[in-house]
């Protein structure tokens, strides 16, 4: 399949034909099912075999830094009807996140619940928190929790296992035990580290106890 694009973009471009409103189109069409800035670009490289793949990798990202002006106008156009990780979706992906933070916050406020949130701890000098510390830690069906991060997703397994390396035991050892709501679900099995400081809700808890104090054990070993 590879060769097969290749060998299409190539001929297509040698032929001088992706110039017209209707090729543009097509292009686009193609690449709805297929990644074909990738195939663009292989092309570039081909013409151009000393531009590296952090070359490339700008040009993908930004299509003005590409000399040739009508192949930058076609991976740009490819780029901005990205479905799944253009730019606009990246930019509502965003702006979901950042409206289920707010959420949380308001959340948090309803019950007089006191808390620290991501920009204030930046601002203290923290680089890697999550979205919430409560100044006053709260029990949650029988679990501590120190901190809450809040994902407008749904937790699956790839992406909870990587949330998992990359962020949460990293929040479980410097700040404790805590919450992460997955506000469009999560698969069940998932929620298998409550006893080791991580508990999963889809939704903000209802049944909080506030506790004065809160005694935190060991630190849990790194997941498999």
């Amino acid at each position: 399949m590879l060769q097969v694009f290749q060998d299409h973009v190539s001929l297509k471009w040698r032929a001088s034909t992706i110039s017209s409103h209707n090729d543009t189109i097509h292009l686009i069409q193609i690449f709805l099912r297929n990644d074909l800035r990738i195939f663009l670009l292989l092309h570039y490289q081909q013409i151009n075999p000393a531009a590296s793949k952090t070359v490339l990798n700008s040009m993908l990202k930004e299509p003005s830094l590409i000399p040739d002006q009508m192949l930058a106008k076609h991976i740009y156009q490819c780029t901005i009807n990205d479905c799944c990780y253009g730019p606009l979706v990246d930019c509502i992906k965003h702006a979901i996140g950042q409206e289920h933070e707010v959420l949380l916050c308001d959340k948090l406020k309803e019950r007089n619940l006191s808390f620290l949130d991501e920009n204030q701890l930046r601002v203290m000098g923290y680089d890697k928190t999550p979205d919430i510390i409560l100044e006053v830690p709260i029990a949650v069906e029988g679990h501590i929790v120190h901190w809450i991060e809040s994902k407008a997703s749904f937790g699956d397994d790839h992406s909870h296992r990587t949330y998992l390396n990359e962020q949460f035991w990293s929040y479980w050892n410097r700040f404790g035990p805590g919450l992460v709501i997955y506000w469009y679900g999560f698969i069940e099995e998932l929620d298998c580290q409550r006893d080791r400081g991580i508990l999963l809700k889809d939704c903000f808890p209802t049944d909080i106890v506030l506790c004065n104090a809160a005694q935190q054990d060991g630190p849990p070993q790194e997941p498999e």
